[in-house]
């Protein structure tokens, strides 16, 4: 019997908010408690990241922590139940990301613009199992089954474009919007977390490290060269 995410969510106790409150719970303090279902979420991260959903086997991630098909079964009751816990994670975790970096009043915004592309580019290489989950999230056709991840996918489509508004709006010199930055920068993560043995093999660079400073420079010079353009 199928059981919608946010009932099976309560009943399981990795939430206090009883399903149709409508109640906004934090993305953080809704993950799950128990040591076991933590593991779980871990080692299913890793797998469905590699196979994708379809590809994913829960036997594949029960083996992982040397669990059985049955205790995954117990501790999320499905296979979707199980995807959602990790994508869920995967949001929150960028969303924190993005919205832990701070921008003063009195920064200098063309340093602190260089300084979030390399939060989040290095970001990309450390952990692209979350990004390849995220890509995950928009491949999917069936909007029902990611409809428990809206209020995260909210925060993450905002938390990025209004930080980089926030620099324009400080003074960082370009004519690009921050909605244009935001394309380009995210189109660079999706290929750092598609390259299977790692983004610097990938385009031949001597590191990861190495690949982010040639990124962020890039990043830069698209923005102060637009600033440069004279308008037509």
């Amino acid at each position: 019997m199928f059981v919608p995410w946010a009932e099976f969510r309560y009943a399981a106790g990795m939430t206090k908010e009883q399903p149709g409150t409508g109640a906004r719970r934090s993305p953080r303090s809704g993950g799950c408690p128990n040591e076991t279902r933590q593991k779980l979420i871990t080692a299913a991260t890793g797998v469905f990241a590699e196979h994708g959903f379809r590809g994913a086997s829960v036997r594949e991630i029960a083996d992982a922590v040397g669990m059985t098909f049955p205790l995954v079964t117990y501790h999320f009751g499905s296979k979707e139940n199980l995807w959602l816990a990790v994508a869920e994670k995967a949001l929150a975790e960028i969303v924190e990301l993005s919205q832990g970096f701070s921008i003063p009043d009195d920064c200098d915004p063309t340093e602190r613009m260089q300084a979030y592309f390399r939060l989040v580019l290095l970001d990309s290489t450390r952990h692209p199992d979350r990004r390849r989950i995220l890509a995950q999230i928009s491949a999917r056709n069936d909007k029902d089954a990611t409809k428990p991840l809206a209020p995260l996918l909210a925060d993450f489509q905002s938390s990025s474009t209004l930080r980089i508004q926030r620099l324009i709006d400080l003074g960082f010199p370009t004519r690009l919007s921050a909605q244009d930055i935001q394309m380009v920068l995210r189109g660079l993560l999706a290929s750092n977390a598609s390259a299977p043995l790692g983004p610097a093999n990938l385009f031949g660079f001597r590191s990861n490290k190495a690949l982010v400073d040639y990124q962020v420079q890039l990043m830069m010079r698209l923005c102060l060269d637009a600033e440069a353009k004279p308008e037509s």
